[in-house]
């Protein structure tokens, strides 16, 4: 649930349509595929009840603004995570890849843009 973990890379060829080297960085996750692939081969979609979002706006211009801008939230066993903007919320945090590391907080409030390595937590500050 931390950036570490689930914060990766894609990477894709449009030739003709996305010039080699640019880079997106809007906010996307992988619930946003199943939409942006349907409409690229021109499926028809009913949309309101999936969490995904189609890409195809950020595929076809860099500035365009970041899909999920009313936030977007997931949960993993008894964690939960809610982003919005520079903000990510985790409750009942433990990091799985350091099953020793036990954290006394059960909110941990982090400013991507300014520690994307969510060291700092900010719950306190800004409750």
């Amino acid at each position: 649930m931390f950036e570490g973990g689930i914060r990766g890379p894609s990477f894709i060829s449009w030739p003709g349509r996305i010039q080699k080297g640019e880079v997106r960085d809007q906010f996307a996750v992988n619930t946003d595929w199943f939409p942006t692939l349907a409409e690229l081969c021109g499926i028809e979609l009913d949309t309101k009840n999936l969490d995904g979002k189609s890409l195809v706006p950020i595929l076809k211009n860099k500035e365009a603004e970041t899909l999920h801008t009313d936030g977007y939230c997931w949960a993993f066993k008894d964690m939960w995570v809610a982003v919005k903007g520079k903000w990510k919320l985790l409750g009942n945090p433990h990091d799985t890849s350091q099953p020793d590391v036990v954290f006394s907080e059960k909110l941990i409030l982090v400013n991507l843009e300014e520690d994307p390595g969510e060291t700092t937590n900010l719950a306190e500050k800004y409750p």
